[in-house]
């Protein structure tokens, strides 16, 4: 949720749409422990949008994700983006939504219903 991210915009218009759908928006803090993230500006652009920060115990999932992925052979970079697809499949979430297509593809390996914010605001997905 960087504001300077050319997809800013559209993320935010897929949430406004999958909160008037009777979607419960959620992430997790796993979001705000990302390198390069300012904690204070994403928590306010969150709250602005109406989605829940979800508190879970990052050192339990530091130590999952490691595991996953080295099993699944990914490289540091995507660490964080496992991260987020663990945790989403174990909130149990409806709907993952992600730009990155790399992201992507570890989230449907996970078995996750997965949308491009712009599928979601063209009403193809959900």
């Amino acid at each position: 949720m960087d504001v300077k991210d050319p997809k800013h915009g559209v993320v935010l218009r897929a949430l406004n749409r999958l909160r008037r759908l009777g979607y419960k928006l959620i992430t997790s803090n796993v979001l705000l422990e990302e390198p390069l993230r300012n904690p204070g500006k994403v928590l306010k652009v969150l709250g602005r949008h109406s989605v829940k920060v979800v508190s879970v115990d990052l050192k339990h999932y530091y130590i999952v994700t490691e595991k996953e992925r080295s099993k699944l052979r990914l490289s540091e970079s995507r660490f964080y983006d496992l991260m987020h697809v663990i945790v989403a499949k174990d909130l149990g979430v409806d709907i993952f939504l992600t730009a990155d297509r790399k992201q992507r593809g570890i989230a449907v390996r996970k078995g996750l219903l997965v949308c491009h914010p712009v599928e979601v605001v063209e009403g193809r997905c959900p």
